[in-house]
C-alpha cells in the first residue's frame, strides 16, 4: 500500500517542499502505478503548487477513471471541481459546466449527509472557482461549523484564491490555524 507515501508527500507540501512531495509521488508511482492514491495525491501536489499544467494533466485522468472522485481524499478536491477550476483559469467555459456538475454532486451527497464537512468543504471550493464568493463564505462557514478544520489545505487551495483578500476568510483562516495549534497543544 502506498500510504506511507502519500502521507509524507502531504507531509512535504504542508512543509513548503513541494519538491520533495513530488518526489514522494514519483517514486510512489514507481512502486503503485495504478494504486489511486498515488494519482489522487500527485494531483493534489501539482494543484497545490500551482504546477495548473500538470495538475490539468493529472485531473483529466482522474475524472476519466472516476468522475465522482477525490472528494474524500486528502485536501477534499473533488475530481470534477479541480478540473473545472483549471479549465476555467485556462478561460475555457466548460469549467464552468465541470464545477456546476461537482456542485450538483455534491449537493446530492448532501442531501443524504447534510452536515458533511468534507463534502461542504468541496462545494466551497467549487463556488469560490465560479467567482460566487458570497455562497463560498457561507458553504465554509456550514463546512467549519460541521467540524472542518483543515487550515493547512485551505491555505493552499488554489480555489479559494478568489475570496482569499476577503476579511471573513482570512478570519476564518487564522481561526482555524488557531484551533488547530489549541487541539495539538492539549
Amino acid at each position: 500500500m502506498p500510504d506511507s507515501h502519500v502521507g509524507l508527500a502531504r507531509l512535504w507540501i504542508f512543509q513548503g517542499d513541494h519538491k520533495r512531495a513530488l518526489a514522494e509521488c514519483q517514486d510512489a508511482l514507481q512502486r503503485y502505478p495504478d494504486h489511486v492514491y498515488v494519482q489522487q495525491m500527485l494531483g493534489v501536489v501539482e494543484f497545490w503548487n500551482r504546477d495548473f499544467g500538470n495538475a490539468e494533466a493529472q485531473y483529466r485522468k482522474l475524472v476519466a477513471k472516476d468522475r465522482n472522485g477525490g472528494g474524500d481524499f486528502y485536501g477534499c478536491i473533488s475530481n470534477l471541481s479541480a478540473l473545472g477550476f483549471l479549465r476555467l483559469r485556462a478561460g475555457d467555459p466548460d469549467g464552468h459546466k465541470l464545477n456546476e456538475e461537482a456542485l450538483r454532486l455534491n449537493d446530492r451527497a448532501l442531501y443524504k449527509v447534510p452536515f458533511n464537512r468534507e463534502t461542504l468543504y468541496d462545494q466551497a471550493g467549487s463556488y469560490a472557482a465560479l467567482g460566487e464568493g458570497r455562497k463560498a463564505l457561507q458553504t465554509l462557514a456550514r463546512a467549519i461549523s460541521a467540524g472542518w478544520i483543515d487550515a493547512r489545505s485551505l491555505k493552499l487551495d488554489p480555489r479559494f484564491d478568489t475570496i482569499r483578500d476577503e476579511h471573513s476568510f482570512r478570519t476564518s483562516l487564522d481561526d482555524l490555524a488557531a484551533k488547530t495549534a489549541a487541539l495539538r497543544r492539549k
